[in-house]
């Protein structure tokens, strides 16, 4: 085993009071947060098996382009046994496999999913799902470049933000996509695995956003058994169960409730009026005119984040559902159906040698680093000595002055050195300026090092802050998982899955080795 794990308080990052209420005694106004596999009961209910039957078949179809292993394609044809149940979660496709909250959601699920399987004693599908229908401007990559520095690579001439990510289709002139690969060569480590971790990552011509997202995560993680999911495969038989959904549902004014075909272009529909409305729509209508609209057109809409899980519930039930923290605020206020218990995933920071080794040259720890305001002197910048903080230091000065004296000193002396021998007062104006000469390239050296110093202090800096707070953000929200794969290979991604807490409490230092090094 290469990963080691450490752990520090959940709220390195700090927690909301309904949340910490919630993990603590779980009355947090919403439901019980679970702490062990035991404390969460099977999905109950009907299960109408040609229903299951339809889905197991429909995502196969889905997936089949994408020529998933076995260890998927096992997972998928065992949804169509009624005692099968879900853990779910997800992400907005991103560049590349986007930031490493991606990779630690299909984990977590991957986990969650074995933990409630061995419980159960029956199977239990990790499912990640593609939130690619929803209208979304392409998120780019933030990349750590080689002076350390946050740096955003994108690819051009992608349309505007009103289109949804499975109607984007990369295009090898259009988009650059050449220029994309160069860019993320350029900063990655010179060897020979470079090539072969990056491929997977980087899109195709042809490709929509969304499916060289499901791509790439059958690549990382189908061998553990992740199924992804398209929306676009189940797109009217979420809509018809999200339907039944609305007329149950009781939430505050402006929980969002689906995407649909609002009055100028798609728009997202919320709760209020007469029950529901958009936001730039004078009018409003009721529950049974929503649920006549989404019948009557089921491939207009998709159902919002916080209500697929119900939706989903009339189609196969859900074991789980992953959720963030700051998520689990808005699932706690609100209260639409709880068909699936919350399991709050808590944030992962991984640390390389070179990240470990910055911490220890600053003096600092990563609960140090972690603990301090976003965008603080502290956070930026870590205090220099005074001795590094002078522009000269003061013994360089010190130096220059004395040979200075000394110089003038000695030339005082000509005058009765030349009454002795005139040579010898011009050999004593030679001395003396070599002697000064001396000093001052003994002086020149010691500026050097303390120049070097600062410069590798500021590069300990850049890296210990843009490493864990990049942006002031968590780490995992921000970088990606392809630097860490290029830099520390693939292992650790199957190794973490065997490691992942099912029901975190801590928030996981992931001690990474490295592998490859720049050059």
């Amino acid at each position: 085993m290469s990963v080691r794990l450490s752990f520090l308080p959940a709220d390195a990052y700090a927690l909301s009071e309904r949340a910490r209420a919630a993990m603590a005694r779980g009355d947090g106004g919403g439901p019980r947060i679970p702490g062990k596999a035991s404390e969460l009961a099977r999905p109950r209910g009907a299960v109408d098996p040609e229903a299951r039957e339809f889905l197991a078949a429909t995502l196969e179809s889905g997936l089949a382009p994408h020529e998933p292993p076995v260890a998927v394609l096992d997972r998928v044809r065992s949804l169509a046994r009624p005692e099968t149940a879900v853990v779910l979660t997800g992400a907005v496709p991103s560049l590349c496999g986007g930031p490493l909250s991606v990779a630690m959601r299909a984990l977590h699920a991957i986990r969650l999913a074995r933990a409630l399987e061995d419980e159960w004693g029956t199977p239990v599908v990790p499912l990640f799902w593609n939130r690619c229908d929803v209208p979304s401007a392409p998120p780019e990559l933030t990349w750590l470049d080689e002076r350390l520095q946050l740096a955003a690579v994108e690819v051009a001439g992608f349309p505007a933000a009103d289109l949804p990510l499975e109607r984007q289709a990369f295009d090898a002139d259009a988009h650059t996509l050449g220029a994309l690969r160069h860019a993320l060569l350029h900063g990655a480590p010179r060897h020979p695995s470079t090539e072969g971790l990056l491929e997977p990552f980087l899109p195709r011509h042809g490709e929509t956003f969304a499916g060289a997202f499901t791509r790439l995560l059958l690549e990382l993680f189908g061998s553990m058994g992740l199924v992804v999911v398209e929306p676009g495969w189940l797109r009217a038989e979420t809509s018809r169960a999200l339907a039944d959904v609305v007329g149950e549902l009781h939430a505050p004014e402006g929980t969002p409730v689906a995407w649909g075909p609002g009055p100028d272009a798609p728009g997202r529909l919320v709760v209020g009026g007469e029950g529901f409305r958009y936001p730039t729509e004078p009018g409003s209508r009721t529950a049974a005119e929503l649920a006549a609209e989404l019948v009557q057109e089921p491939d207009a809409w998709a159902p919002t984040w916080n209500l697929l899980p119900a939706a989903l519930h009339r189609l196969v039930g859900v074991a789980a559902e992953l959720v963030e923290w700051s998520e689990l605020d808005g699932r706690l206020a609100a209260t639409s159906p709880a068909v699936a218990p919350l399991v709050p995933r808590v944030n992962h920071s991984l640390v390389d040698p070179a990240l470990a080794a910055s911490l220890e040259a600053l003096g600092t720890t990563a609960l140090e680093v972690l603990g301090r305001e976003p965008g603080s002197e502290a956070t930026s910048r870590p205090p220099e000595s005074p001795r590094e903080a002078a522009e000269v230091p003061p013994v360089v000065r010190e130096m220059r002055e004395l040979a200075s004296r000394f110089r003038a000193e000695l030339l005082e002396r000509r005058g009765a050195l030349a009454e002795i021998d005139r040579g010898l007062a011009a050999q004593l104006k030679r001395v003396s300026a070599e002697a000064r000469d001396l000093v001052d390239k003994l002086s020149a050296r010691a500026e050097r090092v303390v120049v070097n110093r600062r410069a590798k202090r500021q590069r300990h800096q850049r890296r210990v802050v843009h490493g864990l707070q990049p942006h002031g953000r968590p780490q995992e929200e921000v970088l990606s998982t392809l630097q860490f794969v290029l830099f520390n290979g693939r292992d650790w991604i199957e190794e973490l899955a065997a490691e992942v807490d099912p029901f975190p409490t801590e928030h996981v230092l992931v001690h990474l080795p490295r592998r490859f090094e720049r050059t």
